[in-house]
């Protein structure tokens, strides 16, 4: 049998990632475990392996902002999203301007460039994750190829 690969779009990514900050809010602040709770959110996807990508780049983002990562809570969203997951959508698309996007959200300077890090390293494995529908280097840069499976868990995730 031959399962063909559906790519999925730029925005289903992008409500991916949205649905796993959610889940993971959710599951902080009900103080249940967080990466299992990411993973069943993320596994819909075919893509349980981001949890601790997901934890680990929130997490920092907190740090680094100094207080709660905001998801969206209807009366507070602009065109659906929180500030906090408009600007982390913007960091993940926009590597060029991470300097200048860090220092806006960064209380300590000293986890500046951690966050850097682990933003580079989310990018990488969303576009490991999901090929060209991730969100890519600035121009120029050499994005990771897009790896051949032949796992049927990575095959037709998140067609939106």
């Amino acid at each position: 049998m031959t399962c063909a690969f559906i790519p999925p779009t730029h925005g289903a990514v992008d409500s991916m990632f949205l649905d796993a900050a959610r889940a993971w809010r959710h599951a902080r602040d009900n103080r249940q475990s967080v990466q299992p709770a990411l993973y069943r959110v993320l596994d819909t996807c075919h893509c349980g392996i981001l949890a601790p990508v997901i934890d680990s780049v929130l997490g920092l983002y907190e740090a680094c902002s100094g207080r709660r990562f905001r998801v969206r809570d209807g009366s507070s969203a602009r065109n659906g999203l929180s500030v906090d997951e408009h600007r982390l959508l913007n960091l993940l698309h926009e590597s060029n301007s991470c300097d200048a996007a860090l220092l806006d959200v960064s209380r300590n300077p000293g986890l500046a460039s951690a966050m850097r890090v682990a933003l580079r390293s989310t990018r990488i494995m969303l576009r490991l994750t999901f090929g060209p529908a991730a969100p890519s280097q600035h121009r120029g840069a050499m994005a990771p190829a897009p790896v051949a499976t032949n796992d049927s868990a990575t095959l037709g995730c998140c067609v939106g």
